[in-house]
């Protein structure tokens, strides 16, 4: 495992390839799989920069690792070793980057033998996996071999695969993998998974016959490993599966999947969905049949409050609605104070005391309340949230609320840091964060949370107000004896200010200029791409004639209106002419002579030859 990343391709090819005729005894141990996974991933890592005849090697021998398992992948399938090689190797046939082994526990060998610095691994969740690398026809001619291969199995036993906990695992990832390759190619949906899920799920198909599609799906969202699946086939349908899957089988009982403790993932997951491709119609239905929230229900379930909110925000419904009966489940709602004491409690820590004893970083009770909490005053609309902001930031209670807040690492990401980009009367949100910090700006630069915090705030002030901060920090030098004091002291530039505070304000000034320019230009950019998303989305509806109203239910595409509006306009002059001439007809409909073109042709067209 040390010497895999040291490998050159020429290397990891020969490696491998002595490995492969003993791939089926080394997959299934418990210790050589983890060989043969940083070998895979190793591999994906040379497949991204070799070109030619090197590439087609590597190539060639994942195939050969992969056909290895051929003769007993089902019983690779169910192994709880061997089923890891199997997902890492499904990866590599299609080019997307296998998950590196987990090495977890004090006993643990090589923790850190993965290539490349130590970092947190990435979770993928539960939606496509796109393929990053090229794959040769080979290889995914075999990916695809493998999806028909369970789909021609019995259906029961095909349908056992998504109950056991091993097996389950490798049929999600060849559903994500073959989104992921659809989603690559401008195909959103399940690609070459398509059928494999509509045999799974008992869905009919297009040639008819019985569906037992909601039965089906009610019955998987009850297990812990189909429910898996079912979140898989969720994330990486495309529109109008997700919409006929959702119709079809979670809306009228959203509330009884909301409170199951297993199926409420798989309600979380439509929810996520929803807020991506859904319709803001769905979307509204869906929020109003989860609505009115009982307390009790938002203690337990806050990740379905989380996505609810979500959602609300992605396609702008009932986000008032919503706002105002999350507040209202406090204890002094339609009074003075419902906005302080709803705060109170999303933040309310597990026990009285504090749970890491010699820090202040605190254990909250759910998670889930605070990234709602969160999601509320750092991007819900001003005008909704302004009543909370200014409770949290005007009284004592709610100064004291955020201040703690500041020196856990959970609560500083998902609360304090997104509040801290807020625009309120100017810098009136920046101006209160420098009266709470300003009694406890050095244990926050010496903290490893609060000190991220510190300077984030320090990039949203202005300059007069950053050099309040930036002058108590000089004046203490114990900073440099702690590492994020360190590290504070460097991003901020203290020595610097310290020497020269003409050339320091000088210095700040230009960054923040240059910040801003960013800043400015990342908003115009992103608002092209929201307005040409949205227009490609109308556009793609119109062609395929998913359009509300009467049109969509007679089965017309908006092309095709036009193209009758055109035959019938062309029909009833070609009664007063010759038969032949209905094709001069069409053409004059189409376009004009140029002789007639009138003077906004000519200026289009003296407009394209300037350009």
């Amino acid at each position: 495992q040390r010497l895999i990343p040291l490998c050159s391709a020429d290397q990891l090819v020969e490696l491998l390839s002595r490995l492969v005729d003993y791939a089926p005894h080394l997959a299934a141990n418990r210790y050589a799989s983890h060989i043969l996974e940083d070998l895979l991933l190793r591999i994906h890592n040379a497949r991204a920069e070799a070109t030619g005849e090197t590439r087609d090697r590597l190539e060639k021998v994942v195939l050969a690792l992969h056909d290895a398992f051929l003769p007993q992948y089902l019983d690779f399938m169910h192994d709880w070793v061997a089923s890891h090689v199997l997902r890492a190797c499904l990866c590599a046939l299609v080019g997307a980057k296998p998950q590196a082994a987990k090495r977890r526990g004090k006993n643990s060998k090589h923790k850190q033998a993965k290539e490349g610095p130590a970092e947190e691994e990435e979770d993928r969740g539960c939606g496509p996996i796109p393929p990053q690398v090229h794959a040769g026809e080979d290889l995914r001619a075999a990916f695809a071999a493998i999806t028909d291969e369970l789909r021609q199995m019995p259906r029961r036993e095909a349908q056992a695969l998504v109950v056991h906990p091993h097996s389950c695992a490798v049929v999600c990832v060849i559903l994500q993998l073959a989104a992921g390759v659809a989603g690559k190619e401008a195909q959103p949906g399940f690609g070459l998974g398509a059928d494999l899920v509509r045999f799974l799920l008992e869905w009919a198909t297009t040639e008819g016959g019985p569906s037992n599609l909601h039965l089906i799906f009610y019955g998987m969202a009850g297990e812990v490993e189909s429910s898996h699946f079912l979140q898989c086939v969720l994330e990486c349908a495309s529109a109008e599966d997700f919409g006929a899957l959702c119709r079809g089988c979670m809306l009228g009982k959203l509330a009884e999947y909301a409170q199951h403790p297993i199926s409420n993932y798989v309600l979380q997951s439509a929810l996520r969905t929803c807020a991506r491709v859904g319709t803001p119609r769905l979307a509204e239905e869906m929020i109003e049949e989860l609505l009115p929230l009982k307390m009790p229900f938002v203690e337990r379930f806050g990740g379905v409050v989380f996505h609810l909110c979500t959602l609300a925000l992605a396609h702008s419904v009932l986000q008032e609605k919503l706002y105002a009966e999350l507040v209202s489940l406090s204890t002094k709602a339609g009074q003075d104070g419902a906005e302080l004491d709803f705060l109170e409690k999303m933040i309310e820590k597990r026990t009285a005391d504090q749970t890491h004893p010699g820090t202040r970083s605190q254990s909250f009770k759910s998670i889930m309340n605070v990234r709602v909490l969160g999601l509320i005053l750092g991007q819900y609309p001003l005008p909704m949230a302004e009543p909370l902001l200014r409770a949290a930031l005007e009284t004592d209670k709610g100064q004291s609320a955020l201040r703690s807040l500041m020196f856990t690492g959970a609560s500083a990401k998902l609360v304090i840091e997104p509040m801290l980009s807020r625009r309120l009367d100017g810098t009136f949100v920046q101006d209160r964060f420098v009266d709470i910090v300003a009694s406890e700006v050095v244990e926050m630069a010496t903290n490893p949370a609060a000190h991220l915090v510190l300077r984030k705030l320090c990039r949203a002030l202005p300059v007069d107000r950053e050099e309040e901060i930036v002058r108590r920090l000089s004046e203490k030098r114990r900073l440099l004896t702690n590492r994020f004091g360190r590290e504070t002291v460097q991003a901020l530039a203290v020595d610097e200010y310290s020497k020269s505070p003409e050339s320091w304000r000088a210095l700040r000034r230009k960054e923040k200029h240059k910040l801003a320019a960013i800043r400015e230009i990342t908003e115009m950019e992103t608002a092209k791409r929201h307005k040409t998303e949205a227009t490609k989305a109308r556009r793609r509806k119109a062609e395929t004639g998913n359009i509300e109203g009467m049109g969509a239910s007679l089965g017309h595409t908006q092309e095709q209106r036009k193209r009758e509006a055109t035959d019938a306009r062309v029909g009833a002059e070609a009664k007063t002419l010759p038969q032949d001439g209905v094709k001069q007809a069409r053409k004059a409909k189409k376009r004009k002579p140029k002789d007639d073109a009138g003077p906004r042709s000519e200026h289009k067209s003296r407009k394209k030859k300037k350009r």
